[in-house]
């Protein structure tokens, strides 16, 4: 009989790769054949993931999710795939020349260790130190701050006997104090040199920060961070001597296994679950997962273990990379840790910048045993994660330009997990609660009520009483309660102060429009958080309201745009997804019966076709009057999708009062947000209200390498001005459409006139201010119940028409008698 070959595979035993030739030695690959990169369709192969790790590949990338299998191979390996019948792709043919042509010197990294020799992300090894250069860098940091980083000390040595170094910063790192330890280790893959380059970016942070950055000084002065920037010395020289400007393919240490076998795995070498299966390490001594002849065989994992067992470890990081991926116990078996709430929610925390997926190492990568993560939490009660900095995009060798930017977009993770090693206490919620006419708006003469919410999301119990202070410097408000104490925090545990929340209360005189600052401080082990906000008076009025339903005088487009396409457009979004996620919007963010807006790429194609690619695209807003309306609240909605890898991209919005000869920035959109998001700014905090303002929407996908998609929505401005205003938008070609905005109270008669002359005010404000002989009631109408009347006006088209002025208000009946609004003008383009 003939078995088809997928059915054997989907019938052979998890150890079918014993069943194979073995692979040659990683360091005999013949001359000529280059490790290449290996792309593997897992959904086109149609094998459990399982069966395909169960093959001993070298596997640089593995997403579950995202169906793709990422492998190094030499000749023998695609060899050995193509006899199995397995699809792939040869994404790169040569992996070494491909990370070397991206290494380019650069002048200044900055902003730390720039005064380092050489500077950082100026190594000799693309950019990455050599073990020469990181030793010398570590004495030169404790010549620089002796009173913070101890002299390194050897941990035990390699096989080659170089030495594990080891340092330790602290407030006195020469001293055990007895603070809550953390631990930080790089390089068991002698291949990723990013994660040592990441561990140092984030010492030079507590160096250099010390004194100046609270959360720098609290750290170093309330922690014992130890670090072991590499634990594989040897298959790190080997790495240099190989290819001494960086590149190297090595990952092992560099045990003679005999035979023309080198290297043991040090990551699968660890006591916890070692030798579990053969899917999640290797008994062959030519795999790049060959765990050793036992546990702890390796004098490198050894040294480790023993310095594991002295110190009691907290939370601990053993950083790779790379898969853009944040994980914890378990790896050897798909198994959740019995403290999975206490990982997530600091798994949660510390990916919130660099968005990295987290999750147990077997369910978010794939099962491997005798692991340092393994090892820590059984063995030692310490919580532990590895992060996998860097896409696919990136690799191991990332290019020289890109070791600061990996850095710096891990450093808060790096920050937040050695806060977790002992108490960190955070602002879980802070709710203003107004405590007058039950309206829910801030008025002069009522109250303010600040309750706060705090959270302990470390390991320990706070040292000392958390307390949360309020201060107020605005003339319009007095503080009432000004302090509370929460007492200690146990981990893991919030508490809050309904029943004695911080307070104030705002001046009867004060202005509406005013906006009164205030600063919530907690305080607990010495370190101060500081929390600003502000209180809005009166009651916000919709003074501007553009849905989008009708181009109003957008321009998507403009000189200098690059790219090719996913161009703004307006229309109904047809969506397109990635991954099981959503890319473009099928749906505008306007409540029904809305459906138009203004969106990038909406060909209906796949999420491929329709996005950004090659460059940016910009959209503007047409023209908005501001001027004379008190502080404005400028609000919109966007959607902001940013798949695949890596996520290098950004969407900018930026500000103008001057018509858009000069923007400022408004915000910057990094992480992936494929929702639609409403978001909100005071004007006035960002740049000086004027009648010429206006909003600009950049989408860039440059380099093109990851799927761009932005959408724009629901553009808003809210008020405070009691009296009835008008302001004209929408740009004034001819035969187009201008929506003439009255804002007033719900159920109040207006009349909107028009003249073509301009008006003169000297009558007083209560008297006509048009030339009644060329004035003309354009409508008649009441204000509904948003407070904002929307008339739609054509402007005039026509011979004589272009340059035309038109002087425009309207007449408001209220409970007080009429009320005229401001005026407002355009000209007819």
């Amino acid at each position: 009989m003939i078995i088809p070959l997928a059915s054997w595979l989907l019938a052979a035993p998890l150890s079918l790769a014993l069943l194979l030739p073995p692979d040659p030695p990683q360091d005999r690959a013949p001359v000529g054949d280059p490790a290449r990169l290996v792309r593997i369709d897992l959904e086109r192969v149609g094998l459990p993931l399982e069966r395909i790790l169960a093959l001993d590949l070298d596997v640089a990338l593995c997403d579950p999710v995202g169906g793709v299998l990422e492998i190094v191979a030499y000749a023998d390996e695609l060899a050995r795939i193509d006899r199995l019948g397995i699809p792939y792709e040869v994404a790169i043919e040569d992996l070494v020349a491909f990370y070397q042509s991206r290494f380019e010197p650069i002048e200044s990294a900055g902003p730390y260790g720039t005064w380092l020799s050489p500077p950082f992300a100026q190594g000799d090894m693309g950019g990455n130190y050599t073990l020469d250069e990181l030793v010398s860098v570590l004495d030169q940091m404790k010549a620089a701050y002796p009173g913070r980083i101890s002299a390194r000390q050897s941990l035990g040595q390699s096989i080659e006997g170089r030495d594990l170094w080891m340092v330790k910063i602290s407030d006195n790192p020469e001293i055990d104090e007895g603070e809550p330890e953390v631990r930080i280790d790089c390089l068991h893959h002698a291949r990723e040199p990013q994660g040592m380059q990441t561990t140092v970016w984030f010492m030079l942070f507590l160096l250099e920060e010390y004194g100046s950055d609270p959360l720098a000084t609290y750290l170093v002065d309330e922690r014992e961070i130890y670090f072991v920037p590499c634990v594989n010395p040897d298959g790190y020289v080997y790495n240099q001597n190989t290819n001494p400007g960086g590149g190297g393919m090595w990952r092992k240490n560099r045990r003679d296994s005999g035979g023309g076998a080198y290297g043991v795995d040090l990551n699968r070498n660890y006591i916890e679950k070692w030798g579990h299966n053969n899917s999640g390490s290797s008994p062959d001594p030519g795999s790049t997962t060959y765990r050793g002849t036992g546990p702890a065989s390796e004098p490198e994992v050894a040294s480790m273990v023993s310095f594991f067992g002295s110190r009691q470890f907290r939370t601990a990081l053993s950083v790779h990379t790379y898969g853009n991926v944040w994980f914890y116990p378990y790896g050897y078996d798909y198994l959740y840790p019995a403290n999975d709430p206490e990982y997530a929610e600091i798994s949660a925390l510390a990916t919130e910048v660099n968005g990295y997926e987290w999750g147990p190492g077997s369910f978010v990568l794939y099962e491997a045993n005798g692991v340092t993560i393994d090892q820590d939490h059984d063995g030692h009660g310490t919580m532990s994660w590895t992060p996998e900095i860097g896409s696919s995009g990136v690799g191991f060798w990332p290019p020289t330009s890109q070791i600061v930017p990996l850095a710096e977009e891990n450093l808060l993770a790096f920050q937040r997990t050695a806060l977790a090693g002992g108490a960190w206490v955070r602002v879980l919620d802070l709710e203003e609660i107004e405590v007058g006419d039950g309206d829910g708006f801030f008025e002069p003469g009522e109250g303010v009520e600040l309750v706060v919410t705090v959270r302990n999301s470390g390991r320990n119990p706070s040292a000392t009483a958390v307390q949360a202070d309020l201060v107020v410097s605005d003339p319009n408000a007095t503080v009432t309660n000004a302090q509370h104490d929460y007492g200690a925090l146990a981990p893991f545990t919030q508490a809050s102060n309904p029943a004695s929340p911080l307070a104030l209360s705002i001046g009867a005189g004060t202005p509406p429009g005013t906006f009164i600052g205030y600063e919530v401080s907690v305080t607990y082990e010495g370190w101060t958080q500081i929390l600003v906000g502000s209180i809005p008076i009166g009651e916000p009025r919709l003074f501007l309201s553009d849905e989008v339903e009708v181009d109003l005088g957008w321009t998507a487009g403009v000189p200098g745009d690059t790219a090719s396409r996913g161009l703004w457009e307006h229309g109904d979004p047809i969506g397109t997804d990635y991954s099981g996620e959503p890319c473009n919007p099928e749906d505008d963010a306007t409540p029904a019966p809305g459906v138009l807006c203004f969106i990038t790429g909406n060909g209906g194609g796949s999420a491929g076709t329709d996005d950004v690619d090659d460059g940016k695209t910009t959209l503007l807003t047409p023209t908005f009057d501001l001027s004379g309306v008190g502080p404005a609240v400028l609000g919109y909605t966007r959607w902001y999708a940013n798949l695949g890898s890596p996520q290098d991209d950004t969407f900018y919005v930026d500000i103008s009062n001057d018509d858009g000869q000069n923007w400022l920035p408004l915000e910057r959109v990094t992480q992936n947000e494929n929702a639609w998001t409403p978001v909100s700014f005071v004007v006035q905090d960002v740049l000086a209200q004027t009648a010429t303002m206006k909003l600009r929407f950049i989408a860039e996908d440059d380099p093109n390498n990851s799927l761009v998609e932005a959408g724009i929505d629901d553009l808003t401005v809210l008020i405070y001005d009691t009296a009835p205003r008008l302001n004209l938008y929408g740009r004034p070609v001819q035969g187009a459409t201008v929506l003439a905005n009255i804002s007033g109270q719900p159920g109040d008669p207006f009349m909107l006139q028009a003249s073509l002359t301009r008006p003169d005010l000297t009558g007083g404000a209560t008297q006509p201010w048009l030339d009644l002989a060329s004035s003309r009631h354009v409508v008649l109408g009441t204000i509904p119940a948003s407070g904002l009347a929307e008339v739609p006006v054509t402007v005039p088209s026509g011979a004589g028409t272009a340059g035309m002025t038109l002087y425009w208000r309207a007449r408001v009946h209220t409970a007080a008698g009429f009320r005229w609004t401001n005026f407002d003008d355009f000209t007819v383009e």
